[in-house]
């Protein structure tokens, strides 16, 4: 399962994206994205 966390702010220059693998009880962080707006959030 793959979860996205998102940090949101007022601007997309100062939105964050962080995807997250979790397999067998474990957390991997599979990426990691700034300056996020509305588009590339529904994109992921």
């Amino acid at each position: 399962m793959i979860t996205l966390g998102v940090d949101l702010a007022s601007l997309p220059a100062r939105t964050a994206a962080c995807a997250i693998e979790w397999t067998a009880g474990r957390a991997r962080v599979v990426d990691v994205a700034c300056g996020q707006d509305d588009d590339a959030l529904r994109k992921r």
